[in-house]
Parts: C-alpha cells; structure tokens; sequence
C-alpha cells in the first residue's frame, strides 16, 4: 500500500519541476543510479526485465526515487513518453548502498504476503473439513478462489510448488539459459501435455 499511496502522491507532481527543484529531488530521494558505487549488489544486466535500448542509452537512465525512509526505494526510468517504468522495487535500500551506513548490504530475499500467506491458509485449513456440504467452507473457497480468478486477468499464475527442489531446478534451468523464463518452461509442459494426448 505505501508503493501505491506514494505513486498516487509524485505521479501529481510535473516532471519539470522534480528536474529544475533540488529540495524537491532531495525530498524525493531522485537521483540516477550510480553503477560504479561501493558495494553495488548487482549490474544492470541482472534487470532482465529492462527492454534493450534501456542498458546502455542515456535518455533511458535509471533512476530511484523513495517509497519512504523505513520502506526503501523505486527503481525505473522514464520512456519516451514521459511515463515512468518501475524495474525493481528495493524494500531495503540496498541497490545504492550509502556511505552513512558503511555501504552495508543487508541479505535479502523474496518478500512474504501476508494476504496470499493468509488465503493460501484457509484453502488449506478448508480442505481439511470433514463436514460434506459445508456451506461456510464452500463460501471461504470461493472467496480465496477468487483472487486467483482476479490475477488470471492481467495473466498472472500463481502456482504452488509442493516440491521446493523443482522449484529450483527450473531457476537453475533459466540460469543456465536452458529455458528463458519460468513462463517459458511452463508453456514447453502444456505443449508437452497436448502432445501426449493428442
């Protein structure tokens, strides 16, 4: 919610005015990511979500602004069109290390939703109900079933994994350049799939 309540706020602010005011570049935490800093955890070859043009031209430079103090930063660059591109959201500040804190990076991984946490809980819990017919379980499983329903709209997936080792067996595919993305594999099983039942 903080991601979103501070891009409601800049996104009434005009470009031209976080350009020409420094206070409000400041207040902003704007500035161009600097690739050669202390203590850099990645290089921009790592963001394989950044289109081409946006790895090596000047006009597409990558900027971060502050979601808030405690709350880390955005990642992005403006397009052509003067829309801002977010690449990568850095919950811990850490794609620009700072000298106030020694450049320390902080180990990181994948965030936890409390929201999915929670809904993937009930559709558990739900399954173990011995009651036939139950209508108060049939109506929590629709309403977890929903959101899943409301992600396959904007073409998202979200798969639950019951064996970790398989997860990470299909990153180490992409890594090795075997698959191009995790989209990638589970399209190659669909097909695999059709074929074997035609």
């Amino acid at each position: 919610m903080s991601v979103l309540e501070r891009l409601k706020t800049l996104s009434a602010e005009p470009i031209e005015r976080v350009y020409r005011d420094g206070a409000v570049r400041d207040a902003m935490r704007f500035h161009p990511i600097n690739w050669q800093a202390t203590n850099i955890p990645i290089n921009k070859t790592d963001l394989a979500g950044l289109p081409a043009h946006g790895y090596d031209h000047p006009e597409f430079e990558l900027h971060q602004f502050q979601v808030s103090k405690g709350k880390g930063r955005i990642v992005g660059f403006f397009d052509e069109n003067w829309v801002f591109n977010i690449v990568l959201l850095d919950s811990l500040h850490d794609l620009q290390p700072s000298r106030s804190f020694d450049y320390a990076v902080d180990p990181s991984g994948p965030l936890s939703c409390e929201l999915t946490s929670l809904r993937e809980a009930l559709k558990q819990r739900i399954r173990q109900c011995q009651t036939d017919s139950c209508r108060a379980a049939q109506q929590i499983s629709d309403l977890a079933d929903a959101h899943d329903r409301d992600a396959e709209r904007f073409e998202i997936l979200m798969v639950k994994v019951k064996d970790a080792t398989q997860l990470q067996w299909a990153k180490s595919l992409v890594a090795q350049g075997k698959a191009a993305s995790l989209a990638d594999i589970f399209e190659t099983g669909l097909l695999a799939v059709d074929a074997q039942t035609a």
